[in-house]
């Protein structure tokens, strides 16, 4: 093999490499943002009577549906940074949200916190 060949055959490694880590570095922020959601969900939803609590199951499992298919059609090649940003955004409204907690007093986690 060539030399210069040899450079080009060394920087594509590389280049994957880097590509590969990043994957990796993006998935692990993603199952991250996940994580705080379902803590903040399950916060939320803890202090709910339970046919809030049914309501709300439901709309969270509309909007993850919404969320997947909304940002594998904005970003079909890479939707990785959509979600974890759509993510995040949810967790911050569900810590804003205004619910009915287990004695009847309109709250939110911002408020008991």
């Amino acid at each position: 093999m060539r030399p210069e060949n040899a450079i080009v055959v060394a920087m594509l490694g590389l280049a994957a490499a880097v590509s590969a880590f990043a994957q990796s570095t993006r998935d692990a922020e993603l199952r991250s943002a996940d994580k705080k959601l379902n803590e903040v969900y399950a916060k939320v939803s803890g202090r709910m009577e339970a046919g809030e609590r049914a309501k709300l199951q439901k709309a969270q499992r509309v909007w993850l549906q919404f969320r997947d298919m909304d940002c594998k059609w904005a970003f079909p090649a890479e939707p990785v940074d959509c979600l974890v940003n759509r993510t995040n955004n949810r967790k911050k409204e569900l810590e804003q949200s205004l619910f009915f907690d287990t004695q009847g007093k309109y709250t939110s986690l911002e408020i008991q916190d």
